[in-house]
């Protein structure tokens, strides 16, 4: 019988799912250390993360069995792929499992901001009734630009397609048909036309530090900038830089730069996060965007399936 060790917990449909198919699993003890995932390689032909452990191919060569590693949630960063590709480890991911959750994220996070929800809240609790200090703007009629319109800038796009917005996207890899409500268009227009811009690529050697300090100041509509998707496609103090000085409108941030490895810290010691806190124009989440009681289940099932696909061939 095959096992898959699972190194933090899954929802119970990805058990269920193994076990149905006749593959075991087994589970990490919470706060286990690298030597301890190390020993519980050794026999396993599955390894499924979520984002503990940075697998290179010295953890790879402990597991001389491993045919697939399986990442719950989009990003692959973690594992070293080059070293998987030449031990003939396949790598997954399950972004169909998260990416409705991602995009309503990202919407709630604008709508908050653009419709000062969060500072009206933060009044009426104080007893101050403010109607003419906290009109909204509306999205409706807007440009909104997608950068990467794989599974979840996809969702995005679906999910306002019928918002009266004008969509455009860039995505240089995308090989499936673009949709007819999505228009595609080079970086330099989608930094000259949009009033808000969502990012929705993965971090790889290409995108880290994309959104940069040239890059944004080459934005021509002070948009909104929304990064649900990797706090290394940004540095903190050139985002900083750039609400200063006026490059762009407003930010929603569910990612950050100094987030800890496995996202489940970040150091608030930071004194340009700092500065982006304290902006009246700022959004910020605890990179949260892809997980909802939905998506818990969701990115469990999908990551379950593809993995025993290459489990079961």
């Amino acid at each position: 019988m095959k096992t898959v060790l699972v190194t933090e917990a899954l929802h119970p449909v990805f058990y269920d799912r193994m076990h149905t198919a006749g593959v075991a699993t087994e589970v990490l003890a919470e706060g286990a250390d690298v030597q301890q995932l190390i020993n519980s390689m050794r026999s396993v032909q599955g390894l499924a993360l979520r984002g503990r452990f940075r697998i290179g191919a010295e953890l790879m060569d402990k597991a001389p069995l491993l045919q697939v590693i399986g990442r719950a949630g989009s990003g692959l960063e973690l594992i070293d792929l080059e070293a998987a590709r030449q031990r003939n480890i396949i790598c997954l991911n399950s972004p169909e499992g998260n990416c409705d959750s991602v995009a309503e994220h990202a919407i709630g996070m604008l709508l908050l901001l653009m419709h000062q929800l969060r500072k009206a809240d933060a009044e009426l609790r104080q007893g101050i009734f403010n109607r003419n200090g906290n009109w909204g703007n509306e999205l409706k009629g807007k440009t909104v630009g997608i950068i990467g319109l794989g599974h979840t800038g996809g969702a995005l796009a679906r999910k306002l397609q019928n918002w009266g917005l004008t969509l455009l996207a860039v995505d240089p890899y995308r090989t499936e048909h673009w949709p007819s409500y999505v228009q595609q268009v080079e970086m330099h227009e989608l930094q000259a036309r949009a009033d808000v811009l969502s990012f929705h690529v993965p971090l790889t050697d290409e995108t880290r530090g994309m959104i940069s300090r040239q890059w944004l100041q080459q934005l021509q509509r002070r948009p909104i900038v929304v990064n649900a998707a990797r706090g290394g496609l940004a540095k903190t103090a050139d985002l900083a830089d750039a609400l200063q000085q006026n490059w762009i409108g407003g930010l929603c941030l569910d990612t950050f730069e100094e987030e800890a490895l496995g996202f489940e810290a970040l150091s608030f010691q930071s004194p340009d996060l700092q500065r982006l806190s304290a902006h009246p124009q700022v959004v910020m989440t605890p990179h949260v965007a892809g997980w909802s009681q939905q998506s818990w289940e969701g990115i469990s099932a999908v990551l379950a399936d593809k993995m025993l696909k290459v489990l079961l061939d």
